[in-house]
């Protein structure tokens, strides 16, 4: 009996959880969609420019895994297969603290740097360049973590039958180790730029903190950056209210395929080895 009612307040609990996600997705479409807008008209207002903001989106995010992604699995790899076991577990320890620095601290570093190295000509600021570096650094530690996680999961047994058939340790990680990794690596990549999309505090602190009043400012805005500096303008009934959910409703979207990708992916890892 009691069994029972345990699984019903779960059941319950899941439900709810369910429908008020439901709901908040209902309700961001609704604002976004209703009454229908076009994109001509959202682009004719003068706070919003989404597809200029689209792109910086994704050209500064792309950048960004594309410098985190190949350090982290060099990096894993090196952790989980060549380190020796005191150094792997020292490391595995650091990169769990390192992943929990919030991002606004690494906003503040990027911003100490470059008042420091361009506090004279902040006009001459590469933001985007600068946004990119910042965001690598801030995902870099995550991708190190999942990463290793994927790794663990490589049956020893399967390694232990290559070093039998004569294979050296790095015929061992390129024919065996690696091929098994694929999936869950390119997962764990999709994991690393779905969390850059979604990164605000480092865009923000750059383009609207340092870059304030310079033509710095306009160089780089993401999608997340659009939706927090215009719902503080943004007045019901207006395209630029409309417009701010509108924005939301892409990220969600773009944030959802991502993760569903993701774990197809880390499936498929799984279950090649079943």
């Amino acid at each position: 009996m009691a069994e029972r009612n345990i699984e019903r307040v779960l059941r319950l609990f899941a439900v709810l959880t369910a429908l008020i996600l439901a709901m908040v997705v209902g309700f961001i479409a609704k604002q976004a969609l209703l009454p229908v807008p076009s994109v001509a008209s959202i682009e004719s207002s003068s706070e919003f420019r989404i597809i200029p903001w689209l792109i910086d989106w994704l050209l500064v995010s792309a950048f960004a895994i594309l410098m985190a992604f190949p350090m982290g699995l060099l990096t894993a790899l090196y952790v989980s297969e060549i380190a020796p076991e005191p150094v792997s577990q020292v490391l595995v320890r650091l990169f769990g603290v390192l992943q929990a620095i919030p991002s606004i601290v690494v906003a503040w570093v990027g911003a100490v740097f470059a008042t420091v190295r361009w506090g004279n000509d902040m006009a001459q600021l590469p933001t985007m360049g600068l946004i990119a570096v910042l965001l690598a650094m801030a995902t870099y530690p995550n991708l190190v973590h999942t990463l290793l996680e994927r790794f663990a999961l490589v049956p020893p047994s399967f390694k232990a039958a290559s070093y039998a058939l004569g294979a050296s340790r790095w015929q061992t990680i390129r024919q065996t180790i690696l091929p098994m990794v694929r999936p869950g690596a390119i997962a764990a990549a999709l994991i690393g730029f779905r969390r850059v999309l979604g990164e605000t505090a480092i865009v923000l602190v750059i383009t609207h903190g340092i870059a304030l009043g310079t033509l710095a400012v306009e160089t780089c805005k993401t999608i997340p950056v659009a939706i927090a500096t215009g719902a503080e303008v943004a007045t019901p009934g207006t395209i630029q209210y409309q417009g701010v959910f509108f924005l939301g409703l892409i990220v969600l979207v773009v944030a959802y395929l991502l993760n569903h990708l993701a774990q197809c992916l880390m499936r498929l890892q799984g279950g090649e080895w079943e």
